[in-house]
């Protein structure tokens, strides 16, 4: 397909599995409570975790066989650790089956001292994650974000027009600790939870929280959170 790229706005009609979109100086930034939720929170991993974007995802329909993505991650460096872990990966699926994965090699670096509760944030640059030689066809296209680094949203190009998908299903939204929020897993579609909700054929909002996130104090300020269930 030889089409001139299209720019599509990154908005809450293509995410999903997110509470809010907070806009940034970069782009918009998915979050997984909302800001009165995040306005009572005093625990720094919380804040962590909450920005890590588990069980977000694009979702849209096109012909595209090619895709960009820009991003500004945010990667973590524990002070216990050398230097940043792996990129996080971003999961491609097509009608449902994983067909492409990528990753942004540049970004943001946090680091973080768990011992001290302190973090200091490094400047860094957007990246571009593509995927090509996609089949040449209309299709349902969903780009599973990183579950255990945070990302900005900073513009999608398609070779083809995106048109967001109205979903008529049923809205579920999972409280969890680590394993729900899936920090060993591979990659973002192959949290459990991502896989019940494919498998269920429900639209899976994730407000587990890992690293020790999923106190007390953070069950009370994401209980709230509302969906249609």
């Amino acid at each position: 397909m030889d089409q001139p790229w299209t720019t599509t706005t990154i908005d809450q009609k293509l995410v999903r599995g997110t509470v809010e979109l907070e806009r940034t100086a970069a782009g918009v930034l998915p979050r997984r409570l909302p800001a009165w939720a995040r306005a009572q929170n005093t625990d720094l991993q919380l804040t962590i975790a909450e920005a890590q974007p588990t069980g977000v995802r694009l979702e849209f329909r096109t012909r595209a066989t090619a895709i960009e993505l820009d991003v500004l991650p945010t990667k973590i460096a524990y002070a216990e650790a050398p230097g940043p872990g792996p990129d996080g990966v971003y999961d491609l699926l097509v009608n449902g089956q994983l067909v492409a994965q990528g990753s942004a090699t540049s970004g943001n670096i946090l680091n973080y001292d768990r011992l001290a509760g302190t973090a200091t944030l490094q400047p860094g640059d957007p990246a571009t994650v593509s995927f090509t030689d996609l089949p040449d066809h209309g299709k349902i296209v969903q780009i599973w974000l990183p579950h255990n680094e945070s990302t900005e949203l900073v513009a999608l190009r398609t070779n083809a027009p995106v048109i967001p998908i109205d979903s008529a299903q049923r809205i579920w939204l999972h409280h969890g600790s680590s394993i729900s929020h899936g920090l060993d897993a591979h990659s973002p579609a192959s949290i459990w939870p991502a896989v019940a909700a494919a498998r269920g054929g429900v639209d899976l909002v994730n407000v587990a929280f890992g690293g020790g996130a999923c106190s007390t104090r953070s069950r009370r300020a994401h209980c709230g959170t509302s969906a249609r269930i």
